[in-house]
Order: C-alpha cells, then structure tokens, then sequence
C-alpha cells in the first residue's frame, strides 16, 4: 500500500512540477531533458523507498537514462505499429534496472512512471544485446535477434491488437527493429534524495 500511495504522489508532483504557464516558455532545452528531469525527480521519491520498489540493491547515485527501446503494438490487422508510450532503460553502469515509461498527455505534458519489470525479465532470462518490446492483444514479448520470448500476461485482451499466435511471426519479427540497451552517460539522472 505504501508503494501505490508513494508512487501515485509522485505522479501527482510530477505532473505539476515545472509545468509551464499559458504566457511562459517551455522551461526545458528539449523534450529529452524534460524526460532526464523528471525521470531524476521520480527517483528521488523513490530512493529512499527503494526497497520497496524493487531497487534495494541499486546506487542511485549512479544511474543513467538509456536510449529509447524500440516498442510496438501487433495491431488487428497483424502488422507493428510504435507504442505511443516510450520506454527508457534505466541504468546503473551497464545494467538495467528500471524502465521510465514515458507518455504525452493531451496538453502535450511529458508523464514519467517507473518501473522494473521489463529490466526484470531482461536480466532473469539472461539477455544480452539489441532487443524490442512487443505488445499484443494479451501479452508482454522481448523480441532479440533470435527469439521472441514472452515474459508477462494479462487477463483482459486490449481491444484493436492480435494475438501473436494468430499471425505470420516472421512478417512480425522483420518489421520490427531492434536497439541496444545502452546509454551515452550525457543522460546523468539525480536519482538520490537531498
């Protein structure tokens, strides 16, 4: 309970921290130092919870927003479309600890929740390299060079996407591109509370 109220607090702060004014400009060089700011602000909230959250082993003095993992939807008609939700990895040095899950609201504001479950499965099934994250009507895939392998359900099926079972794996797997999870240490997140 205290993991759902502390992170829907941080959402909360987070969509009303440095939210521009109608008459004010945009507070921030780009969209990408946006996502570092809040990203770092969420972690700060997190740190010293970060048992709690799944990070009681990482030093968030040490962590580093990634490049984006590429991540799709397998939409009805079988064909990949990019997710409108943006993942990061998270890393301290080279490893993957979390996930900022990145989305545009309406208004064109930048939301950042946090997560660890696709670092989570990353590193149970011992991967290694370029990877994507794909969505279907009712499950959670990583798609390597190699395989294709899925790592999460859900009882509900979300309503214009096919089920993977139901369509040509291999059109699928071509269409889709594969990145590093990797950083270039320019992203350094604030990631410990003051």
């Amino acid at each position: 309970m205290k993991k759902v109220l502390a992170s829907i607090i941080a959402i909360i702060l987070l969509t009303a921290c440095a939210e521009p004014s109608p008459e004010s400009e945009y507070p921030f060089a780009s969209k990408e130092e946006e996502i570092v700011f809040k990203t770092s602000l969420l972690l700060q909230f997190m740190e010293p919870e970060k048992s709690l959250n799944g990070m009681g082993d990482v030093d968030f003095s040490n962590l580093y927003l990634g490049d984006m993992i590429p991540s799709y939807i397998l939409s009805e008609t079988g064909t990949v479309e990019s997710t409108e939700i943006l993942n990061y990895p998270i890393l301290e040095g080279d490893d993957w600890v979390a996930t900022a899950l990145v989305s545009e609201n309406s208004s064109q504001q930048i939301n950042v929740q946090i997560g660890n479950k696709y670092s989570d499965a990353y590193n149970d099934y011992g991967l290694d390299g370029e990877i994507a994250l794909l969505f279907d009507s009712s499950s959670a895939y990583m798609v390597t060079e190699n395989e294709i392998i899925k790592f999460a359900d859900s009882h509900a099926e979300v309503a214009g996407r096919a089920d993977l079972d139901d369509v040509n794996v291999s059109a699928v797997r071509e269409a889709i591109e594969l990145g590093e999870i990797s950083a270039d240490r320019s992203n350094k997140l604030d990631g410990t509370a003051d």
